[in-house]
């Protein structure tokens, strides 16, 4: 059995987190964990990278804070995998989870940085990665719609997330049912004091070496949630 958080940001890249990546893999090690994905914000939202950067200039600084947890992690003998969270226009307060693409492929289409949902679903699943609706139900100041419905034709999943006290993680699990998409679970963790470091995520049989798997196996449903620090057996 092996742990995977979802969702994690670090401060080299996320201008709202607070904590380095080499704070927060050793944490998600001695709490048991095998890997996480590292999900700072992209071109839009909250990005600590300098958006006046060439395309690929901008995406390598993007990754290079992963590159320096890949090397961590190998070293503790933990999986760090390459991911991203974006805002999708026109209503910039509205975010989605992308697993399975690559910063070669990122690199490949420099108009992501203006892409709809419509356009960031069809480019993520030409390259057979996994789309899911970042805590689309959250109560927030910079929320400016939380009923706002996600049209869940351009989704794979759909997040139960526990960083926030009005995540409406309901309204998520009933979305998710009604229209037949895959829930995930991740902690939103910006600094590792934060109280939801080590309840979520997901467990699975087989560990997960890179971003690629990391999308197939969340395609494929073959795990489980970490939910509130409990394994889920439903």
């Amino acid at each position: 059995m092996y742990k995977y958080e979802l969702h994690i940001h670090t401060s080299a890249c996320s201008r709202c987190a607070h904590s380095t990546i080499e704070d927060i893999i050793p944490e998600l090690k001695k709490l048991g964990y095998t890997g996480c994905a590292i999900t700072n914000h992209f071109y839009r939202g909250s990005t600590a990278v300098d958006r006046r950067l060439d395309w690929n200039e901008f995406v390598e600084a993007y990754e290079n804070d992963w590159k320096i947890g890949k090397a961590l992690g190998e070293r503790l003998d933990f999986d760090v995998l390459f991911g991203i969270e974006e805002a999708y226009l026109p209503n910039i307060s509205k975010e989605v989870l992308i697993y399975g693409i690559t910063p070669e492929e990122l690199k490949s289409e420099p108009k992501f940085k203006s892409f709809t949902i419509e356009q960031i679903a069809k480019f993520v699943r030409q390259h057979e990665g996994f789309l899911s609706a970042a805590h689309p139900f959250r109560i927030g100041a910079y929320n400016p719609e939380p009923t706002f419905m996600p049209d869940y034709r351009y989704f794979d999943g759909v997040e139960l997330n526990f960083g926030h006290s009005e995540n409406r993680n309901d309204m998520a699990e009933k979305f998710s049912k009604n229209h037949k998409l895959k829930l995930i679970c991740g902690s939103d963790l910006h600094k590792i004091s934060e109280p939801q470091l080590g309840s979520t995520g997901i467990v699975v049989q087989n560990r997960i070496k890179d971003t690629k798997q990391l999308a197939k196996v969340l395609h494929s449903g073959d795990y489980k949630l970490i939910v509130n620090g409990e394994i889920r057996q439903n």
